[in-house]
């Protein structure tokens, strides 16, 4: 049920990603600008979304891998929001060229990177969310201070295009998300399926990516343009396989264990309803009041009745007069106490006959800890009770 009600069906999913991507390549030709802002800030809020269901779902799951992902895109995603921010033609930061941006880049793919090869270890353990998101932050710190105190080596020069620098770096995190691929699938045993291939997709696309921004000499370039297309379809498959994992599958979890209660508790009350219904021995129940909620059938052969004359009637209209007394003193001590022993009542048949019944009970209760009904156990010790006085005279 889970995947029904949360996934959108494929072909639905893929007429809307090209619909997307579509809308961003229009937006390309109108203002290449206005493209890598939209671009961009769909990549943000998808790292984003990743952290908010890692984060949330952290408690479900065995392992911490896709906590260190989700922390580790949320400081990824952030770093690329200051990117676009910083990106020729926005005139936010002032004195700064398209070297900033690419620096910022280059930094956000090397955390990225890094940290899909480190996950996988994450995967037969647990961490602590909070060491993992403020190293992060610390981190995230370390980067701001190099990159804006110039001391972060450059990465594009104006007229010349990317630095040497630049393109080793995008074939070193190109190796580095290899490497990630090779550790994952040494251990997708401990990964469910899909996700498995959902991630090897998202960190091959990145490999694609990075590919592409290797080649473009300018920030406006088609390369470019080829590689936010890459980037976003990557954290798109990133986002899904975090999604089915940490929340539809948990949920999926949740509702078969929930059936299985159901199921499990339908079956105890079947058995409990064979017993009740086929003991030898009367059982009755009584509301707070002392008016009968239910009978069983050796009760009912006991005294003659149906049930429907005794649904809802007093117990003390089945006493002899001489018992009523005694009731009304015993019920509130029982109430009291929670529970009745070896109690004796003198109670009427229907036919007017009285019989001497011996009570066992408890006193059920509600969540709240109030009187609700009590439970009791009776059988007739009329002649046991003339066999004993017998035995006594003798």
């Amino acid at each position: 049920m889970g995947k029904q009600f949360f996934a959108v069906p494929g072909w639905k999913s893929a007429i809307l990603a090209v619909l997307i991507l579509l809308g961003l390549y229009l937006s390309s030709l109108y203002n290449y600008l206005l493209f890598h802002s939209l671009a961009e800030i769909f990549s943000i809020v998808v790292a984003w979304s990743i952290f908010i269901i890692a984060w949330n779902s952290r408690k479900l799951l065995d392992h911490s891998y896709f906590l260190f992902i989700g922390i580790a895109y949320f400081f990824i995603g952030s770093l690329d929001l200051v990117h676009t921010l910083a990106y020729s033609g926005m005139g936010i930061f002032h004195g700064y060229d398209s070297n900033l941006p690419t620096q910022l880049w280059i930094a956000a793919r090397f955390i990225e990177s890094i940290s899909l090869l480190a996950a996988p270890f994450f995967l037969k353990r647990r961490g602590s969310g909070k060491i993992i998101f403020w190293s992060y932050t610390f981190l995230f710190i370390i980067v701001f201070f190099l990159i804006f105190s110039r001391v972060f080596p450059d990465c594009f020069i104006e007229g010349t295009g990317l630095t040497l620098f630049k393109k080793t770096s995008e074939y070193i995190i190109i190796i580095v998300l290899a490497g990630a691929i090779i550790i994952l699938s040494k251990r997708k045993a401990e990964l469910d399926p899909s996700a498995y291939r959902l991630l090897v997709l998202s960190i091959f696309l990145t490999i694609c990516a990075e590919l592409s921004f290797t080649f473009y000499i300018h920030v406006y370039g088609i390369s470019n343009l080829i590689g936010h297309y890459l980037k976003i379809i990557s954290f798109y498959c990133l986002y899904k396989a975090i999604f089915e994992t940490g929340f539809i599958q948990p949920y999926d979890l949740l509702s078969r264990n929930f059936k299985k209660t159901q199921i499990a508790l339908k079956e105890s009350e079947k058995k409990f309803r064979l017993l009740y219904e086929n003991a030898p021995l009367g059982y009755q129940s009584l509301d707070m009041d002392g008016n009968f909620l239910e009978v069983n059938p050796a009760w009912l052969q006991l005294f003659g009745y149906e049930k429907k004359e005794v649904i809802g009637k007093s117990f003390n209209d089945f006493l002899v007069p001489e018992s009523r007394s005694h009731f009304k003193a015993k019920f509130p001590k029982f109430k009291a106490l929670g529970e009745v022993a070896g109690v004796e009542f003198e109670m009427v048949k229907k036919d007017k006959s009285p019989i001497l019944v011996l009570f066992n009970g408890k006193i059920g209760y509600d969540k709240a800890k109030n009187f609700k009904q009590t439970h009791c156990i009776l059988r007739e010790v009329t002649e046991e009770r003339r066999f004993e006085k017998i035995l006594a005279q003798s």
